[in-house]
């Protein structure tokens, strides 16, 4: 239990308070455990979701399919 306790504690003064559940297809999983060699998957997937957060709110139009225009 201490070692639960901890990673609670390590999450809450990473400012890491909140979680959600996200369904994924298997070619979504895949994906992203090729990319989990030095990395957790939890990490990358936290990582994209910056990422992707940052081009919608600059470029909305990409959730209509519009291309993402370079940076």
């Amino acid at each position: 239990m201490e070692t639960t306790m901890a990673a609670k504690k390590k999450t809450a003064e990473d400012g890491l308070e909140r979680q959600i559940g996200v369904r994924l297809t298997n070619e979504d999983c895949a994906r992203l455990e090729g990319l989990a060699v030095h990395l957790s998957v939890s990490a990358i997937a936290r990582a994209a979701l910056l990422v992707g957060l940052d081009i919608i709110e600059d470029q909305p139009g990409v959730l209509l399919g519009e291309k993402p225009r370079k940076r």
